[in-house]
């Protein structure tokens, strides 16, 4: 599964997952709610909140 790389600058990294992918982020991560999204450490030392959301047929 791919980690989105993003610099110093940016605080918002987008990445649409489809098929395998997206599946196996499903299985791995708690389903996030509303209130409070869980936070990762990514590999290279960053923190990352994750939420997703299902994409529509024409997206």
């Amino acid at each position: 599964m791919p980690v989105p790389r993003c610099r110093k600058d940016e605080f918002l990294v987008q990445t649409d997952l489809r098929d395998r992918q997206a599946r196996a982020l499903m299985r791995a991560v708690p389903r996030p709610d509303s209130a409070q999204w869980p936070v990762f450490r990514l590999p290279y030392g960053r923190r990352a909140q994750l939420n997703w959301r299902f994409l529509l047929p024409h997206e």
